[in-house]
């Protein structure tokens, strides 16, 4: 739903649309995008306010924006259920690589304190913007006969979109566990989320290990909070019926 409304607003059929859910607020609604422009402009960038409910919310629930809204989350879900068979790791490698996005953090706020446009290359929401404004509206302008002009230009924002989809086939989420600065913006933020995982009686037989995209589910049957999106396959997959997300408890 989410996918559709934001190819949707930022179509000119979907002007009507800009009152309610402006495209630029949308994009705001990422909280490293008001980081970056507020740290570039030394000012307090619009939508912060918007920014902050999203915060506040990854607080209570985790990382709900990467499972459940994130537009670039949906297109990789998607290339990845083209391949059943998922690449599994280690636990000591899904923490060595999902630690990684943390430095690429710190590298893309440093520059962005700089002045340094990243954003095209490193914000999944501007990355998608822009595969939507220059290929998939025009795209679909073609295949519809819509009397719209547009440039199919962009390909560095392109290319990178493919190769995320490209490695997303074999390994699911990849981008989101290892790379995405924002997803590790929430990750730090959802390490105090009051919605759980708990897996009581787990018999460990790897089957919710097995079908986790994010590689958040340890042996054992415990998790890392901070990698779970909030999916549920582990719910759904469970055999045994023993998983399931409830508050912490006070």
């Amino acid at each position: 739903m989410f996918l559709l409304l934001f190819v949707f607003i930022l179509m000119p059929m979907g002007e009507h649309l800009a009152g309610m859910f402006p495209a630029k607020l949308f994009l705001r609604s990422s909280p490293l995008m008001v980081i970056r422009i507020s740290m570039g402009t030394k000012a307090i960038a619009g939508g912060i306010g918007f920014a902050i409910v999203v915060l506040l919310l990854t607080m209570v629930f985790g990382r709900f924006f990467c499972g459940w809204i994130c537009p670039m989350g949906t297109m990789i879900d998607c290339a990845g259920s083209l391949k059943k068979k998922r690449k599994v790791f280690s636990d000591t490698a899904n923490r060595k690589i999902s630690s990684t996005k943390f430095y690429l953090l710190g590298i893309f706020l440093i520059l962005a304190f700089f002045k340094v446009q990243t954003a095209g290359v490193a914000d999944p929401l501007v990355i998608m913007a822009k595969v939507v404004l220059f290929y998939i509206i025009p795209v679909l302008s073609m295949l519809f006969g819509f009397a719209y002009d547009y440039i199919l230009q962009l390909r560095i924002p392109f290319l990178i979109f493919m190769l995320i989809l490209g490695i997303s086939v074999f390994i699911p989420r990849l981008w989101c566990r290892v790379l995405c600065p924002l997803g590790a913006l929430y990750a730090l933020v959802s390490k105090f989320a009051l919605l759980r995982r708990v897996a009581p009686g787990c018999s460990d037989c790897k089957v919710c290990s097995t079908a986790c995209r994010m590689g958040a589910i340890k042996d054992g049957g415990d998790y890392v909070k901070s990698e779970c999106v909030l999916c549920m396959d582990c719910v759904y997959d469970c055999p045994e019926n023993k998983v399931k997300f409830t508050w912490r408890e006070s």
